[in-house]
């Protein structure tokens, strides 16, 4: 027999009186754009994912974003300052997101190009010296280091005795690495955008001028600077692993 119940909580309870859950991130799921990434960046916003096939109907890629609100599990109290958790995946979607610029993301603007990669832009002078001594890692597509021959063409293009299409093959790995972190040279914000449009996306240096609303030649002038900084970085380095190599110096006579 069906009866009415009495006691029953409420079946809907305003927001003042309810305890909030506890929250570990926030998230916004939107169509890059310059416009919105720069929105949510600037609110602490971190890029996790971005969808490699643009939108149908908008032409835009869906990305991800992620602001983490505490440290995760064993923080010490539930407001707990964001500190660490989230920084794997967003290196691991760098990393993917470098590999994809050079197809399903190559249309990506030059400075959302640059922002998804968050790449460091200056090191202080005690980074650099430790990035020598720890020694360069700069691969080729198949993941050798650079030859004898390949130093050789960067160096040649360093002292102005090639120009830039004999070391073409060399600025993709080159990119990759300062873009991780592995050649800690300090650049200019245009310097990098050139290096990734270059190097990541493998456009031309002109075609990378329009882009970056730059005339050729300033483009040109800004990528051979970045390179002579790159090339003087893995000169050093060579020098101080051929150092290290040598046999201690005899002890000086009594």
């Amino acid at each position: 027999r069906l009866a009415a119940r009495s006691g029953l909580p409420p079946l809907l309870t305003t927001a003042a009186d309810m305890t909030p859950p506890p929250l570990h991130w926030l998230g916004a799921a939107f169509g890059l754009t310059p416009g919105l990434f720069a929105f949510w960046s600037k609110a602490g916003y971190s890029p996790l994912y971005v969808r490699s096939t643009p939108s149908d109907v908008t032409g835009e890629h869906s990305a991800i974003m992620l602001r983490p609100l505490t440290r995760g599990p064993g923080a010490e109290g539930p407001d707990a300052a964001a500190e660490g958790w989230l920084d794997p995946f967003a290196s691991d979607f760098r990393v993917r997101a470098a590999q994809l610029l050079g197809g399903p993301l190559r249309a990506l603007p030059p400075h959302l190009a640059l922002g998804l990669l968050a790449p460091k832009l200056a090191y202080s002078e005690a980074e650099t010296r430790a990035g020598v001594a720890a020694g360069a890692r700069v691969a080729r597509a198949d993941g050798t280091p650079f030859t004898d021959h390949a130093a050789a063409r960067l160096r040649a293009y360093a002292s102005s005795l090639v120009d830039h299409h004999m070391i073409t093959d060399l600025v993709p790995p080159l990119a990759a690495a300062w873009v991780a972190g592995r050649v800690p040279v300090t650049l200019a914000p245009a310097q990098a955008a050139l290096l990734v449009v270059t190097g990541l996306q493998r456009f031309s240096i002109d075609a990378a001028a329009s882009s970056l609303g730059l005339p050729p030649t300033q483009a040109l002038a800004l990528f051979n600077k970045a390179l002579r900084k790159l090339h003087a970085h893995l000169r050093e380095c060579a020098a101080a692993a051929v150092e290290a190599s040598l046999p201690p110096p005899p002890p000086a006579a009594a």
